[in-house]
């Protein structure tokens, strides 16, 4: 089949668009000692490319605009779009393949694609059956085996070999089939001026299915599509949840904030690596801490609107030791550079004046277009409606420069020079936009900075959110016992001492704690002091919360805390509670939490049943000083964390680590599936710890391997 001049228009126009919203696009192989135009075969050889969909059609530009040798590829399409008369002949003259579902005969099924791989062409396939955002590789359809797999066996059939659907013949003598494996990633496939790289694995071969499919055509299919399954998976990055996958690129873009120096060609194993470690079997207490950190952060940023990358021009603290608070950045300092990076805003600014003028639309118009739709849509979305906007734009600015030009100039040099000034008025605007993007992300972020430091918090507010209870840290839901009163569940979980839960009031009776009221005053109508569960989850992983150490506090630290009850109704009184005391007595305790919505859900707390005063619910959720502030705690404790965690040095006792990792291993090896080990908890943990600790390490090292050259985490040494 041939491709007319409506495929050269569209990919075209494709590759314009989709150059100027990526900042960069690679091409790379996994397959060691071969380049991709050797693995990848050149025009006049059939070709089925199976490649991954998360992206819409972002995908397919990648593929028709990046592929090797700028091979042309066919797509597959409802063989219903193809009306008659134009609808049809724009859709084939595009490279589009007819598919007729409703057929059960495969040969018919596949007619069209047959005829252009007997050609000699390329057709490119999703096996997803359509694009999603997924942590890992769906099961994929089997549409490419089949097809593969047909194309061989009409080829065995001399009648069939060289005839066209259209009963016509074949020039040359067709050739098997290839299957080429691509997988696609993005730093961020919805910013502009991210980066895209596509990646090839190994080509698949048809030849040692055809046997069994003549025998048994489903079961060599599922073959086939378990071996593209197989192969697939090995060019893209995959989790086993979105907690693992989403701490892995924060990770990454900590380690390079910049994509402009992030290596590309390593990218997909660098996100696998990370992936491997936060998702590793049985993490230790500090790992799931720093997985959480990640998340945490990444939720903080989205939520304040900035970037890791924007922040980047404010200082880490001196010493990144995660045991020691971390300050906020002076006033002075942080006014300081907003007032230096303003003056360089200022000086550049006269330079991309006009181009910010007249792309401002564009700007403004591809944002909101993106700003319902569903994370895979974003990029197409903002891609359409921006290149709709900038044709008009374009053709605006060339009909006034033409106007201009019209009465001093002869028409025909008019348009000559309206034609290149607007070519070169675009080439300059790409030019200018990524610096002056940056700074002025870097330069809107240290504003907003500078504004939450320079801000106090309300009283008003700051006694909301210390009555506030998060739903990752409230407390579980209560459940009646026999006699239909509310008891608390009770759990041992390693993240309740990670995320601060807390003790009950019979605990503390059993540990001899009395608390802090007036003598005489009974405990039960004490006002409970505030608790590690009154606070937000970013205080919970900054530990800004009252240490059961410090005086006042009247949580014990040497007992396992456990969950205490909540109410079923939030502003509610928890029902009394009957638990069993050291003496066999029982007694009651009650207490009253507000629970707030999650982060950045935007649902005032009043309109969440909290018992608030008109003016409180007149106040907004959050705080945005706080938010800002919190954000910045959050950055240097996730920065330290991670650095600590990958790139500590090992202390001079290094032997003497591998050893007791090596004997604590084996002991943990020991665990059965309830968790009980032959060994004591604290050797389990210990275990845990150490194993943790050496896999941490291996991935930094794999880092500094494949690029990382200590940007992005701070000067300061580890305490």
């Amino acid at each position: 089949m041939v491709f007319g001049p409506t495929h050269t228009f569209l990919r075209g126009l494709a590759s314009y668009a989709f150059a100027s919203f990526w900042y960069r696009v690679e091409v790379h192989t996994r397959v060691g000692g071969l380049e991709v135009g050797e693995l990848v075969p050149e025009e006049g050889t059939p070709m089925i490319v199976v490649a991954n969909h998360w992206n819409s059609a972002a995908d397919v530009a990648v593929l028709s605009c990046y592929f090797p040798h700028y091979r042309k590829l066919h797509y597959w399409a409802k063989s219903t779009l193809f009306a008659p008369g134009l609808p049809r002949k724009i859709l084939l003259d595009a490279g589009n393949l007819p598919v007729d579902r409703k057929t059960k005969d495969n040969q018919k099924l596949f007619a069209s694609s047959f005829d252009a791989l007997k050609a000699g062409e390329a057709i490119a396939v999703f096996p997803e059956g359509g694009s999603y955002t997924v942590h890992e590789l769906p099961a994929l359809k089997d549409g490419a085996s089949w097809c593969a797999l047909e194309y061989v066996k009409n080829l065995r059939d001399p009648r069939t070999r060289r005839v066209l659907s259209d009963g016509s013949t074949a020039k040359t003598d067709p050739k098997d089939v290839v299957i080429s494996i691509a997988g696609i990633a993005y730093s961020d496939k919805t910013k502009y001026r991210s980066c895209a790289v596509m990646e090839f694995g190994p080509n698949i071969p048809v030849e040692p299915y055809i046997e069994e499919f003549l025998v048994s055509p489903k079961t060599a299919v599922k073959k086939l599509t378990a071996k593209i399954h197989e192969e697939l998976v090995k060019v893209i990055v995959n989790a086993p949840d979105w907690e693992s996958r989403h701490a892995a690129t924060m990770a990454r873009k900590i380690l390079w904030p910049d994509d402009k120096k992030l290596p590309l060609r390593h990218m997909r194993e660098i996100d696998q690596t990370l992936v491997d470690l936060f998702a590793a079997p049985n993490p230790s207490a500090s790992l799931r801490r720093l997985r959480r950190l990640l998340n945490v952060y990444r939720d903080a940023l989205y939520s304040t609107g900035v970037t890791h990358l924007s922040l980047s021009s404010l200082p880490l603290p001196a010493t990144l030791d995660p045991s020691v608070p971390h300050p906020l950045p002076t006033r002075m300092r942080v006014l300081g550079t907003v007032i230096l990076s303003t003056i360089a805003c200022l000086i550049r600014l006269p330079f991309f004046l006009l181009p910010l003028i007249v792309h401002l639309p564009v700007y403004l118009f591809a944002r909101y277009a993106a700003s319902n739709a569903l994370e895979e849509d974003q990029a197409q979305n903002k891609v359409a409606l921006g290149l709709v906007l900038a044709l008009v734009t374009y053709a605006t600015f060339f009909a006034v420069a033409c106007a201009l030009l019209w009465t001093s100039i002869p028409w025909g040099g008019a348009l000559l020079v309206a034609i290149v000034g607007t070519i070169a008025f675009v080439a300059y605007h790409n030019r200018l936009i990524d610096d002056n993007y940056r700074k002025f992300q870097r330069l809107l972020a240290l504003w907003t900075v500078l504004f939450a430091l320079w801000t106090p918090v309300a009283q008003s507010e700051a006694s909301h959110f210390l009555h506030s209870v998060h739903p990752s840290l409230s407390p579980a839901p209560p459940r009646p016992d026999a006699d239909g009163q509310y008891v608390s569940l009770e759990t041992e979980d390693e993240t309740d001492a990670l995320m601060g839960a807390t003790t009950t009031d019979h605990e503390d009776a059993e540990n001899g704690d009395e608390g802090s009221g007036r003598e005489g005053e009974s405990k039960g109508r004490r006002k409970p002091l505030p608790s590690p569960a009154l606070f937000s989850e970013q205080d919970h992983l900054l530990g800004n919360f009252p240490h059961p150490h410090l005086p006042g506090s009247h949580h014990h630290p040497s007992h396992q805390p456990n969950r205490p009850a909540s109410p079923p109704v939030n502003g509610t009184r928890t029902p009394r509670s009957r638990t069993s005391t050291a003496a066999g007595s029982t007694r009651t305790s009650e207490e009253t939490t507000i629970e707030m919505p999650p982060l950045a859900s935007g649902i005032a707390a009043h309109e969440e049943g909290a018992p608030v005063t008109r003016a409180q619910a007149r106040l907004p959720r959050r705080s945005r000083v706080r938010e800002v502030r919190a954000l910045l705690r959050l950055r240097a404790e996730t920065v330290a964390r991670l650095r600590e965690a990958l790139f500590d040095s090992p202390a001079d006792g290094d032997d003497e680590f591998e050893e007791e990792f090596v004997e604590a291993s084996r002991l943990y090896a020991g665990t059965n599936g309830n968790g009980a080990a032959s060994s004591s908890a604290s050797t389990r943990f210990e275990g845990r710890e150490n194993a943790s600790r050496l896999l941490a390490r291996q991935v930094g090292e794999r880092m500094k391997e494949l690029g990382w050259r200590g940007a992005g985490l701070g000067s300061g040494k580890l305490a």
